[in-house]
């Protein structure tokens, strides 16, 4: 029902917010000082790689309807195994940034591979994902035309 998967998004967003802030209260209990821009930009890619991931699945299993267990037994379209792929090296991106932002003086060349990574997977998942959305939409808008009691 509409209310109970409202209620799932709200609470996995609560507490990606949660945790947000906890990254916030972390980062600055280790400082911030000009050493610590390889540190703090870690960080940073981990923490918007925990929105970005929920957003990527939000939209992938909820909006555009992409069956799960279909997922679990890979018996996916070539964009769904791609957006897939995408948004879980972007959450390996995101955990090796959660590695990097607790070591107290990261290498910037890690970083700099770690941050490419997670720039071109999270792009690589965008680009998938509104394809996705976009059949999806253009599927449900055609059945909506073929059925003429079908609410507006």
């Amino acid at each position: 029902s509409l209310d109970e998967t409202t209620r799932r998004i709200t609470t996995r967003l609560l507490e990606i917010m949660g945790l947000q802030a906890a990254l916030v209260v972390i980062g600055l209990t280790h400082g911030i000082e000009r050493s610590a821009f390889n540190r703090i930009s870690a960080t940073i890619f981990f923490s918007i790689s925990l929105i970005m991931a929920w957003l990527y699945s939000l939209a992938i299993f909820d909006v555009a309807g992409v069956d799960a267990v279909a997922a679990t037994q890979l018996k996916l379209s070539p964009i769904e195994g791609a957006a897939l792929s995408f948004t879980g090296l972007l959450v390996l991106a995101g955990l090796a940034s959660y590695i990097l932002s607790e070591q107290a003086r990261p290498k910037r060349g890690t970083v700099m591979v770690v941050g490419d990574t997670f720039m071109v997977s999270m792009f690589g998942a965008y680009f998938c994902t509104a394809r996705i959305v976009w059949v999806a939409r253009r599927k449900r808008r055609s059945k909506v035309r073929e059925d003429p009691d079908a609410p507006a």
